[in-house]
Parts: structure tokens; C-alpha cells; sequence
């Protein structure tokens, strides 16, 4: 199983309609078992029109494109599972080093800006006083392309980081 990419295409767990200004994101993440990092992607699109999924990092088999796309003044949640074995055998990890997972994706406005974010979870093993620790770090880039003038921001914020193994958190993506 590739560990870069989640156990199947993401699923929409929660889309509301909300007012302009609204950002507030209230959907909950689903149980997985301990082994699943859970990446959940808050989208809010706060443009003039519809925004579109231009390209996915995740298999969109049985899904296209078009069921991803966002009304203006909508928001949608996004969950995608990924299996990762974050435990050891007995006290020591052994150097185990931990694949990256890194999501990807991209949306484009009516207006033709494509903002694509690229998010990461890198997991390193540390030095701890009776077990070796697990060190997550969380990242987070956007690009912006295609029409260099339009009005609209993108912003994005990692979120509700669990500081324990599996270490799933949220992404909030603003684009408006």
C-alpha cells in the first residue's frame, strides 16, 4: 500500500451553505482505527462563482473531478484516511524512518486563478529519556497561478494538530 497517498478517494463528509465572512468550520473528522491518520480538509469558497478541482493527489476512481466542485458562499470537508504504522516493537524504533504523507491538489476560480496547497506530515524519531519520541511536524504551501490579477486571497491553516501518533489534524483553505 502506498503510504503517500490515502487508503481510497477522499469523501465529503459535511457541505454547508454559510454568509460571506462566516469561516467558522464545524465538521468533525470520522473514527478511524489508531493506525489511520486522519487529514481533514475544511474548504470554504467565499468567491463570486463556483470554484473547481483542476488536479488531485488523491485516486479518483468512481469520483470525478465534478463532484468536488464548490458553490460560491459553500463550504465542503474533506477527509482522507492514510494508513501509517506509527508504533514500535517493544521500547525502540530501531532508525525506523517514517514515509512522508503529502497531499496536493488544486482549484480553480471562475475568474481562472489556480491556487494549488500542498500539505505535509513528516514524523521523525528523537531521542526520549526511557523510549524513543515521535516528532511530527505539520507544513503547508500554496501557489498561486494562471490569473495573476485577480482580487481573490487563498489562505490556509493547519489545525486541530493531535500531537499523538497517528497525528491527524485539518487544513481550513479560504479562497475569496
Amino acid at each position: 500500500m502506498d503510504n503517500n497517498g490515502p487508503i481510497h478517494a477522499p469523501h465529503i463528509i459535511a457541505q454547508t451553505e454559510y454568509e460571506a465572512g462566516d469561516f467558522s468550520f464545524s465538521a468533525s473528522a470520522s473514527k478511524f482505527p489508531d493506525k489511520y491518520t486522519v487529514m481533514t480538509i475544511n474548504i470554504a469558497n467565499n468567491t463570486n462563482g463556483p470554484i473547481r478541482l483542476l488536479k488531485a493527489g488523491w485516486d479518483l476512481t468512481g469520483t470525478s473531478l465534478s463532484d468536488f466542485e464548490i458553490e460560491k458562499n459553500d463550504e465542503e470537508t474533506l477527509e482522507l484516511p492514510y494508513f501509517q504504522d506509527f508504533s514500535s516493537n517493544g521500547l525502540y524504533y530501531k532508525k525506523r524512518n517514517f514515509p512522508p504523507i503529502l497531499q496536493e491538489f488544486s482549484y480553480i476560480t471562475e475568474d481562472g486563478l489556480i491556487c494549488t496547497l500542498a500539505i505535509q506530515l513528516t514524523v521523525s524519531v528523537g531521542y526520549g529519556f526511557l523510549h524513543p519520541t515521535l516528532n511530527p511536524i505539520w507544513t503547508k504551501k500554496i501557489t498561486r497561478s494562471g490569473n495573476s490579477s485577480s482580487p481573490y486571497k487563498v489562505t490556509a491553516n493547519i489545525t486541530n494538530k493531535d500531537e499523538e501518533a497517528p497525528f491527524s489534524f485539518s487544513v481550513d483553505l479560504i479562497i475569496g
